[in-house]
């Protein structure tokens, strides 16, 4: 139950940043005329947002907060294909039609993209920065 908190808090940090990446654009939108193309801005910053931060370093700025990371479900390793980047990516949006994004996290614990690019998001063990590289929770002796 901790994992699906955390998983929330950082769905909900993402959800905060997206939507203030979007509405604060969104009179100039209105003002120049170009509402037309704010549904293209929308998707592209609902897709982008999860591509790009996921594709540098496995994290969007909730998941990095909430200790998480998304890896591959068949090796459980950080290595993810572009392929599999764009499919989570682009099923993104319709976690947030109705109840799309509840009936697979319901059925298989992932969402839609998740499932689709076989990828599946878990928590991120803490390494301290010491040369020797040990987690955090370890003991270091003195």
């Amino acid at each position: 139950m901790v994992f699906r908190g955390k998983r929330l808090l950082a769905g909900l940090i993402d959800f905060i940043i997206v939507t203030l990446l979007v509405n604060i654009p969104f009179p100039i939108f209105m003002e120049t005329g170009l509402e037309g193309w704010f549904l293209v801005y929308l998707l592209i910053i609902f897709i982008g947002y999860g591509y790009i931060l996921e594709g540098r370093n496995n994290q969007t700025v909730g998941k990095k907060v909430m200790g998480l990371k998304v890896v591959s479900s068949k090796t459980g390793k950080s290595e993810i294909f572009v392929w599999q980047l764009l499919i989570r990516n682009v099923f993104r949006p319709l976690d947030y039609i109705g109840f799309w994004g509840v009936i697979p996290i319901t059925l298989f614990k992932r969402r839609l993209g998740e499932f689709l690019s076989l990828t599946e998001v878990r928590e991120n063990p803490r390494v301290s920065s010491s040369k020797g590289g040990t987690k955090m929770n370890e003991k270091s002796e003195k």
